[in-house]
């Protein structure tokens, strides 16, 4: 029987920024500190020891109240982004960053979302979060669309 596992990798780079000044362009240049190097990993383990998963999109539009994902049984990733913009079009932009809670209310915060950014969440979770619903969004400020993928158990 065929298990269905999980390969990941990223890598950050930390850089300044210099304007564009007279006849220079702008320029990045990597910062010469050397912790900086070592931000970055790969990964690769075991999500389910079966292949019976299914893949689901569950994106929505977050206000500035908690608002709860759907309810999706026993998911196994979970992937959240906030989309930069105010609704599924993407026609409007938004700085608005979102909350991620758990345990239905946004008191319980495990980060936040700048727009473009994401958040790759595994199993096992913990009996807390044995549903995609025990995870709450909230936007800073006015609407903000989240695009959400879960892999689950479909056994």
């Amino acid at each position: 029987m065929a298990s269905t596992r999980l390969k990941v990798s990223n890598q950050a780079v930390l850089y300044h920024r210099f304007a564009a000044s007279n006849d220079a362009p702008q320029t990045d240049v990597g910062t010469s500190e050397a912790l900086a190097s070592k931000l970055g990993s790969i990964g690769d383990f075991q999500l389910l020891a079966a292949d019976t998963i299914t893949v689901t999109e569950q994106n929505k539009v977050i206000a500035a109240s908690d608002t709860a994902l759907e309810s999706v049984a026993a998911p196994k990733l979970i992937w959240i982004k906030n989309s930069g913009y105010q609704e599924a079009a993407k026609t409007n932009t938004t700085a608005s960053t979102v909350l991620v809670a758990t345990g239905g209310t946004s008191v319980n915060a495990i980060t936040s979302l700048s727009p473009d950014q994401s958040i790759l969440l595994t199993a096992p979770f913990g009996s807390g979060l044995d549903n995609l619903d025990d995870i709450d969004l909230k936007s800073s400020s006015g609407s903000v669309f989240c695009e959400v993928i879960a892999v689950v158990d479909a056994s």
